[in-house]
């Protein structure tokens, strides 16, 4: 297989299906504040959003399948500064599978260039930024459903221990089990 039919393959898996696609519609139509305007060129943003987060690249390597990097990138800030992406979590997590509730944390190391975060904006603590021994960088804490589905998640400094954050996951879910890996073990 070419590297070019690679990257399409690849591509491929992370294009949004119709299915998908008219569940993030409906819900971006009822959405005060967002101007879905072109259908199409709306679900290539997503398209182009979806794949930066599931590639980890950096925004100029955003395929121009996807439209221009620049475009995508505005548009995803004016979401981010408008609530729209924590509307669109608390939106498609509202009947979740409490059965069991699942409890992780990852580790996002940050570039040395954000250490410089502006004291006007919160400065590193707003950002969630702080140093680990793996050096400058963020966690995130995240509680899941028994499907997988997310339900929060919790930004925090690097060096924070994932236990101090499970109260904040779990508050007000009530479920028959939580899974959880060490770190989040505690008696309460």
């Amino acid at each position: 297989m070419s590297a070019k039919q690679k990257e399409t393959t690849a591509n491929s898996r992370r294009q949004l299906t119709n299915h998908e696609w008219r569940q993030l519609g409906r819900f971006l139509h009822r959405c005060p504040g967002i101007y879905v305007g072109n259908a199409l060129k709306c679900r290539r943003f997503l398209g182009g959003v979806f794949w930066i987060a599931h590639s980890g690249a950096q925004w100029r390597e955003l395929p121009t399948t996807y439209g221009n990097w620049n475009s995508v990138y505005k548009r995803f800030a004016r979401w981010c500064d408008a609530g729209i992406w924590e509307r669109m979590l608390a939106h498609f997590a509202a009947e979740p599978d409490l059965e069991w509730l699942l409890l992780d944390s990852t580790i996002i190391r940050a570039h040395p260039c954000a250490a410089g975060a502006p004291a006007s904006q919160g400065g590193q603590a707003a950002q969630a930024l702080g140093r680990s021994r793996g050096g400058f960088s963020t966690k995130i804490h995240v509680v899941v459903d028994a499907l997988g589905n997310p339900l929060d998640f919790v930004l925090t400094a690097g060096q924070r221990h994932d236990v101090t954050q499970a109260p904040t996951l779990l508050h007000g879910r009530h479920c028959d089990y939580v899974i959880a890996d060490k770190a989040y073990d505690a008696d309460p």
